[in-house]
């Protein structure tokens, strides 16, 4: 008898279209390709996912798709000035979902509902934990909820949120960080390491970084080669999703506390020394 593979799950960015990807003007619709503009950092956000392992998945909501009002062509021709650009870099969608639906039609498809991902979540096995979902708005957030996945909520038209994830496994130890420099300080960490697990969760709060960690580690040896690969997740996760630092400065500070001095600098600009 044959034995059945089962198939690997694999990590998945969910993510809108509008207000997060592209402009989305006051009348919530962009009707045309004159209309469309890539927002700031989308490029780079997106080719970080790719580099990090990622599907991406859009899922958008488009208010009378395939009316007389809005016909389909008048949304292939804005998804065209949207994908091709992107594809030129390198960043193409595994899977496009919209729903043409109204608000007020009840259909089962319209996020924050999950039927439009249905054949999609029952033929692909996702990871829950690496998995997640940017968006601009509330519906996108409870999307990720019904899912059971992070959510990142971005602000209307802005930047992208500049989110990348490291995986590595050695002998000692399996390491997954992802993070989100544009967060609000959200973290969910796991090292198997008390003391640790509270550290990382302050640099996640203090920083506004928000932080997903999953280490195991071979523990009942000694605690360093899992703070050790960690530390080395860490910086590498934060420097992929810095990408070309552009904008990036210099900074530096002093902190005298009771019986304390702590001075740190922290160069992120990527010089290099001669």
């Amino acid at each position: 008898m044959k034995k059945t593979s089962e198939k690997k799950s694999v990590a998945v960015a969910f993510i809108d279209r509008d207000g997060a990807l592209i402009r989305e003007p006051d009348s919530l619709l962009v009707g045309s390709p004159d209309e469309v503009q890539i927002l700031p950092g989308v490029i780079a956000g997106l080719k970080t996912l790719v580099q990090s392992g990622y599907k991406l998945v859009m899922v958008t909501n488009q208010d009378g798709l395939g009316s007389s009002s809005y016909p389909l062509s008048a949304f292939d021709a804005t998804q065209k000035k949207l994908l091709d650009p992107l594809k030129k870099e390198g960043v193409v969608f595994d899977e496009i979902f919209a729903c043409p639906h109204m608000p007020d039609d009840g259909c089962d498809c319209r996020k924050p509902k999950t039927g439009l991902l249905k054949k999609f979540l029952k033929d692909t096995p996702i990871d829950l934990a690496r998995s997640f979902v940017v968006g601009d708005r509330e519906t996108d957030m409870q999307l990720a909820a019904n899912l059971g996945i992070v959510g990142y909520k971005m602000e209307r038209n802005s930047s992208f949120p500049r989110i990348a994830a490291v995986s590595r496994v050695s002998k000692e130890t399996d390491v997954f960080i992802r993070c989100n420099l544009d967060g609000k300080g959200i973290f969910n960490v796991d090292t198997g390491i008390k003391f640790f697990d509270h550290m990382l969760e302050q640099v996640s709060k203090h920083s506004l970084i928000d932080l997903s960690v999953r280490a195991k580690g071979d523990i009942s040896v000694d605690d360093h080669h899992t703070v050790e690969d960690v530390g080395l997740v860490l910086g590498e996760v934060i420097a992929r999703a810095l990408g070309e630092r552009k904008g990036i400065r210099r900074y530096g500070f002093l902190l005298p506390m009771d019986d304390t001095l702590v001075e740190v600098a922290l160069d992120l600009g990527g010089r290099k020394n001669p």
